[in-house]
């Protein structure tokens, strides 16, 4: 093996930080540098280009994209302002329907009040219209159940009041009576009606009731009929007051009444009405339909 000796000066030998570049010329070198900066300069010239295109895409886009969102602002801010129109006509409908209740509750309130004075005042007309068809009907009495002639005539009706009196021991005068009257409707002219006889007293009308009355009593098992009168057949003859509309509705549920509570006696006077349980018992009075019910509290 061979062994060298270093060279004795060191730092006289040149140094180089590569290597040199031996295969090119100096003037191959300067043309190849010139080529590649012609090339990078256009590289860079076209990616500007480029940059460029994209950059107006975008800011063609954002313009765009701004003139939609104007658009769909522009829409918004119209429909905010037709609702705002409309909740202000809303609003001022309210208020008009609002103040319109409130004058209608008004006027309702008074024509409640108007209504319960009036019906108080037609209330109060009609106890006085009763009262006076009380009056009226005071002297007079309804016979029922009497047959009916043919071409009966008012002179009929007075011979068959006066035969009833005959018959109860209670003779009556012409000028006694004030009218006597069949009631008939319009549908059956031909059906035996009520006689209504009116005289001309309230006590001559009550010496008459009370000795039917007490016919009847004296007579249970021949009581007042047809044939008592010279008619055909012994068909029972009925004689009660002459009462007005309310009190005959009104003794009808006092009778139906009786019958389910016990009562055994009922019976009207002077245009009013009245029942009792047995002798001895209280009278009770009826003059309205509530009476009922304080009647059923009582034999509670």
């Amino acid at each position: 093996m061979m062994k060298r000796t270093p060279p004795k000066n060191i730092e006289s030998l040149p140094h180089h930080s590569s290597e040199p570049e031996l295969s090119v010329s100096p003037k191959s070198k300067e043309a190849w540098d010139r080529n590649n900066e012609r090339h990078k300069r256009k590289y860079n010239s076209e990616q500007n280009k480029e940059l460029q295109l994209l950059r107006d895409d975008i800011m063609s886009s954002i313009a765009s994209l701004r003139r939609e969102q104007g658009e769909k602002f522009s829409l918004m801010e119209t429909n905010l302002d037709q609702i705002k129109t409309q909740n202000t006509e809303l609003q001022s409908t309210v208020e008009f329907l609002s103040a319109k209740y409130d004058d209608l509750m008004t006027k309702l309130a008074f024509l409640e009040n108007e209504k319960k004075g009036t019906n108080d005042y037609i209330k109060s007309l009609e106890e006085k219209v009763e009262n006076f068809e009380r009056i009226a009907k005071s002297s007079s009495l309804e016979i029922r159940n009497v047959p009916k002639k043919t071409n009966e005539s008012k002179n009929d009706l007075i011979n068959i009041v006066k035969s009833i009196g005959v018959v109860v021991s209670t003779e009556l005068q012409s000028c006694e009576l004030k009218d006597v009257y069949r009631v008939t409707s319009n549908s059956n002219t031909q059906a035996n009606g009520p006689i209504t006889a009116e005289f001309t007293s309230t006590i001559t009308k009550d010496k008459f009731l009370t000795n039917i009355k007490r016919y009847n009593r004296e007579h249970k098992t021949n009581r007042l009929n047809s044939s008592h009168i010279n008619m055909t057949g012994n068909t029972p003859i009925f004689v009660s007051e002459s009462l007005t509309s309310k009190m005959k509705k009104l003794y009808y549920l006092a009778r139906d009444f009786a019958k389910q509570n016990g009562y055994a006696y009922h019976w009207t006077a002077h245009g009013k009405i009245y029942i009792k349980k047995e002798d001895g018992a209280p009278t009770r009075r009826i003059s309205k339909e509530t009476d009922f019910e304080d009647l059923k509290q009582l034999n509670k």
